[in-house]
Order: structure tokens, then C-alpha cells, then sequence
């Protein structure tokens, strides 16, 4: 968090905030790692505020008490550890003072209209465990089918002015519409913006791309380093390569893409680790491979609808050579 995050914030306080700044403070202020930080920043500013008002009288008697009170209640929450996506936004908005306490004093002092109440967001996550699936309803009447092995982050209330969710892993969401606030989902750096649309994104930590298969509606992606949006229609969906940082656009087989909400598993032109990390989040086990495999992986294309491990490891295990053992959630696979 930099002088001019901080900036941003005085400028999300006083609502001079463009969509593409909403955005980004609702980056900076759900991002767990930025709680040490407003921690310091927020000892700093304990200090600061005390030398202001015993050298300014005239301000002593309004206001001291609660901005004081709220700047240590923040400083004790964060240092006992706050739940990993509870987020302190009233906090965060009075690091502002580390760069001028006039421009605090004009915000809360001389415009106690901008109160600092209206930015005291409670934040909620979802996190499936590997082999669970779960549904949700947002705030907004947002209905999101969730993967195994995902988290999603959210308000427990959505800002007026736009309405942000982060992910990590793979849900389809089915975003209610609403003209006067966008819908974002953020994820590994890419913004997906929507206003009323049905689509499927697939971001897990062992791929090396985010996938995302637009069903119905548009959807306006901002990708790193792009100054533009680029809108995708129906049936079409983006891939964007995360290490060559390189897209591409193409139409998408729905059953492929979307199959996994019925129970359907599908490998295409898989990978032996791709194939061993979707069977570890998709039954919730540990797979140990033993010796080399005798046959290639690169091209392995399978179908499986809500079939056992077992039937999955039996059918693999004829096509690539190799033989299994199962003890509870660990798995062996010894090739021949």
C-alpha cells in the first residue's frame, strides 16, 4: 500500500471515485495481506492525531473522542487477527492522515457528512473443500454454483456503486442484473465485468491460464497491462496464459466446460499432472505415482459421468498401463 493507494482512498471517501477506482480500492482493501500494514500505518497515525489536537484547541472538543476510539479499536483488531477476509475498511480509510492530517481534518472536522461509518464493510468467504460443490446467493440476488477446492470472497453488502467478488479455483455464476451498478469478479489479476450474464470461469492455482466460457449476456474483460476491455458474446470464451501472458479467443463445448455442475468429468488432451490434480480436487485424495509411465499423457481425452474413483483409476489404468492401490484418501499408481 503506497502514497498513492492512499490517495485513492480520500478520493473513494469523498465518492470522486471512478468505476475502473472502485475497482481497484476494492482490490487493496480485500487483500489480507495489507493488515500488518494498516497496523503500523495505524500506530503512526495514533500519534499523529494526538499532536494535532493538543496544538490545535479549537479542534480538541469535536470529534477527538470517536475518530481516537476508532483508530485504536481498528489497531487492537488487526493485532489480535481479524478472520482472513474480514476487512477494515474504516480503518484503512484513516491511513489518509500519514500523508496530511489537514486533509483528515477536512474530511471528518469540517464535513461530518463524510463519515467514515458508511466504509465499515464486513466481508464474507466461501471455501469448498476438494470434492465439494456448494450454491450460493449473493447479496444482489447473484446466484453462484461453486466447484470443489474454490474460495470466494464477497461484502456482506454490496457498495452502491458497483458490486466486487474475488475467486480462486471454478464457479458459475448467474448474475442478477443491474443497470446502475456493474458486477467484477477478480481473479489472478483479470476483472471479468458484467451487468446481467451467465458465465463460467476456471481459475485454479495448478493451471497455468484463466479460463473464462461466457453462456449468455457480454462480458467486458480487463486483462494485465491492457489498456482496453475486451467483450466477449455467447458460446465464445478467453483463455489467458498467466506466464506468456497471451490470450486467445474460440468457441467452447459447454458440455466440457460446464459438465462438472451435473457430475460430469471430462480430461481433454490432459496432462498425467493435470489429470492427477483434477482427480485429487474432484475426490478429495492424495495420489502418489510409482516408477515412469510407458505411455504418453499429453493427448488423453476421457468422459466420465458420476463414476467412482475406483471406475475412473479401473478405466485409466487400462489405457495408460498402470495398476492402483487404494488406502482411505491415498492413492498409489504403479506403472508397469
Amino acid at each position: 500500500m503506497n502514497e498513492e493507494d492512499i490517495l485513492l482512498l480520500t478520493k473513494y471517501l469523498n465518492n470522486e471515485c471512478t468505476e475502473h477506482e472502485l475497482i481497484r480500492v476494492a482490490e487493496l482493501l480485500t487483500n489480507p495481506s495489507n493488515h500488518e500494514r494498516v497496523a503500523g500505518l495505524l500506530e503512526q497515525a495514533s500519534k499523529k492525531f494526538r499532536d494535532h489536537f493538543e496544538t490545535n484547541p479549537v479542534h480538541r472538543e469535536r470529534s477527538w473522542s470517536k475518530i481516537h476510539a476508532e483508530i485504536v479499536a481498528g489497531r487492537n483488531a488487526l493485532k489480535k487477527g481479524s478472520q482472513p477476509y474480514q476487512i477494515w475498511l474504516k480503518v484503512a480509510a484513516l491511513i489518509i492522515l500519514l500523508i496530511s492530517v489537514g486533509l483528515l481534518i477536512r474530511l471528518f472536522i469540517y464535513h461530518p457528512g463524510n463519515s467514515i461509518d458508511k466504509l465499515a464493510v464486513q466481508m464474507k468467504t466461501v471455501s469448498n473443500e476438494l470434492g465439494e460443490k456448494s450454491k450460493l446467493t449473493l447479496p444482489d440476488g447473484t446466484i453462484v454454483i461453486i466447484n470443489s477446492g474454490t474460495i470466494i470472497t464477497y461484502p456482506e453488502k454490496f457498495d452502491s456503486r458497483i458490486r466486487f467478488v474475488s475467486l480462486v479455483g471454478e464457479a458459475y455464476f448467474d448474475v442478477k442484473e443491474d443497470s446502475s451498478r456493474s458486477f467484477v469478479v477478480n481473479v489472478q489479476g483479470l476483472k471479468a465485468k458484467v451487468l446481467g450474464t451467465t458465465f463460467n470461469i476456471r481459475a485454479y492455482n495448478y493451471y497455468c491460464d484463466v479460463r473464462v466460457s461466457l453462456t449468455s449476456g457480454k462480458v467486458a474483460m480487463q486483462l494485465p497491462g491492457e489498456p482496453t476491455q475486451l467483450v466477449l458474446e455467447p458460446g465464445k470464451e478467453i483463455i489467458y496464459d498467466l506466464t506468456a501472458h497471451t490470450y486467445k479467443l474460440s468457441e467452447f463445448d459447454s458440455e466440457k466446460v460446464l459438465g462438472w455442475q451435473k457430475g460430469i468429468l471430462h480430461f481433454d488432451e490432459a496432462s498425467e499432472q493435470e489429470v492427477i490434480h483434477i482427480l485429487e480436487h474432484w475426490y478429495n485424495v492424495h495420489i502418489e505415482t510409482v516408477n515412469a509411465s510407458s505411455k504418453e499423457w499429453t493427448n488423453l481425452t476421457a468422459k466420465y459421468d458420476n463414476e467412482s474413483l475406483e471406475n475412473v483409476l479401473i478405466s485409466l489404468g487400462y489405457t495408460l498401463d498402470f495398476n492402483y492401490e487404494i488406502k482411505g484418501k491415498n492413492i498409489k499408481i504403479i506403472y508397469k
